[in-house]
């Protein structure tokens, strides 16, 4: 019932203390500048965030990705739902793969898969 999916929804609800171990987790992410290089010089392999078929296909096999930055953002209510913003920015995502990078810092949380 409908309120049986309330409390579904608001057991994915972030804790302040989640939400700052949500941003440490992000953070891990980010590629950054080093020695006066800029933030998009550096890059990270995302390969285990993508479908590597689709990555082939679609971008010849390139897996190279910078980030500049990810954090949790402000939290707002939609049809009664709480909603937390989650925001990533950088150069070179492929399709699905901010979703997934989202999605294992949301497993951490939860105890659900142990960092790499």
């Amino acid at each position: 019932g409908v309120h049986s999916l309330q409390e579904h929804m608001a057991s994915f609800r972030l804790t302040k203390k989640q939400e700052k171990a949500a941003n440490g987790l992000l953070r891990a992410f980010i590629t950054g500048g080093t020695k006066g290089r800029p933030w998009h010089a550096a890059t990270w392999e995302f390969r285990r965030f993508t479908d590597p078929h689709r990555v082939v296909a679609e971008y010849g096999g390139n897996t190279r990705v910078s980030v500049k930055a990810a954090a949790c953002g402000r939290r707002h209510v939609v049809n009664g739902v709480e909603h937390t913003c989650i925001q990533v920015e950088g150069r070179g995502f492929l399709c699905g793969q901010v979703r997934r990078m989202v999605g294992l810092v949301v497993m951490l949380l939860q105890g659900r898969s142990k960092a790499p």
